[in-house]
């Protein structure tokens, strides 16, 4: 017998065993779902993220059981998808701090049961929500240029329903407002944001942040699918999508450095850290807020890290690879160019 069908008859095995001994922990899925659900939301069981997962994965068997004899319960199906969002963020966490991926970005039988009870109640927000954030899942593999999700419209059409059948709930505003930064729409996003928190959301800081900051003569925007991943797993980053921008700029460090140069006086690139991705040195300079205007700390300063405010500029020079998915767009083979990332240092705590 060939591997493939082992392995598949070795997980269906499995699958039974799991789901037959979580069915003998008792009859209820639904309570134990739920009261797994508020241990995590209060900070319980957080401890050991082995146990944790298996956790999640037994009340997912359960609830998708259970849901199978009952598929009129609607509240199931949301809690179901608490359970998934939850394993999503655990496994988003891990796939960005070590590079693994996880296992849970499979979409069914998700959509399925979500597409059963949205037919049984096309009224509630709730399931429009998370069939939603369903089709915003779409991780950045290891090594892997971020994209965004194929289905993001679709992923908005159903916030957008989610918003209108009930507007009082920020987290489907807040998801909204990230899925239409992904989509490329800054300004509506950063209305969204603007409504939410009464102002002092962490993401609308951010882009506020970057409506002010001038654009770099010379560069451009790159990598914008780095926005794909929805607003409520970018909180396990420190907000890592609304943090980061990246640039290319066509030429050498020398002439980056004259463009910011001319915009602000005393800019200067210093050396500093490990060598990029690129293998090249990394150059970079700390700007910091001086009312509305950003202005260069003293030249030589250096990267007072997160939390520390400001924007820091850093780039890297590179020559372009011969390869054309390995370079960005408009940069030709053998070419000179600097990959510049900016990154907002502004304390959200």
């Amino acid at each position: 017998m060939r591997a493939a069908p082992l392995r598949a008859l070795f997980v269906s095995a499995w699958l039974l065993a799991a789901s037959a001994a979580w069915c003998e922990e008792g009859p209820d899925p639904i309570q134990r779902a739920q009261q797994l659900m508020q241990a995590l939301e209060s900070g319980e069981g957080r401890s050991n993220a082995d146990s944790t997962s298996k956790d999640l994965a037994r009340a997912d068997l359960g609830l998708r059981s259970y849901i199978a004899q009952h598929p009129e319960n609607t509240a199931a199906t949301v809690l179901l998808m608490k359970i998934y969002g939850t394993r999503v963020a655990l496994d988003t966490h891990n796939l960005l701090w070590t590079g693994t991926p996880g296992i849970v970005y499979e979409t069914e039988p998700y959509s399925t049961i979500l597409d059963r009870a949205i037919q049984t109640a096309p009224q509630d927000a709730a399931l429009h929500y998370w069939r939603g954030r369903l089709d915003a899942v779409h991780p950045s593999l290891p090594n892997r240029e971020p994209t965004v999700s194929p289905l993001l419209p679709r992923a908005i059409q159903e916030l957008r329903r989610a918003v209108a059948l009930d507007p009082s709930v920020e987290s489907y505003r807040a998801t909204l407002a990230y899925l239409l930064l992904a989509a490329g729409d800054f300004d509506q996003a950063l209305a969204l944001y603007q409504g939410l928190a009464n102002g002092t959301h962490p993401m609308y800081l951010l882009l506020r942040d970057w409506k002010r900051m001038p654009e770099i003569e010379g560069s451009v925007s790159h990598r914008e699918g780095a926005l794909g991943i929805s607003e409520t797993l970018s909180a396990l980053t420190g907000y890592a999508g609304g943090r980061y921008r990246y640039l290319t700029y066509r030429g050498p460090a020398v002439d980056f450095e004259a463009r910011c140069h001319k915009r602000w006086p005393s800019f200067r690139l210093v050396a500093g850290g490990p060598p990029g991705h690129g293998a090249g040195t990394r150059m970079g300079q700390h700007l910091h807020w001086n009312g509305d205007a950003l202005e260069p700390d003293v030249p030589g300063g250096k990267d007072p890290g997160i939390g520390g405010g400001g924007i820091w500029v850093e780039a890297e020079e590179r020559l372009a690879d011969q390869d054309a998915a390995k370079r960005p767009p408009g940069i030709a083979a053998g070419e000179v160019y600097c990959a510049v990332l900016l990154r907002n240092e502004r304390d959200l705590h």
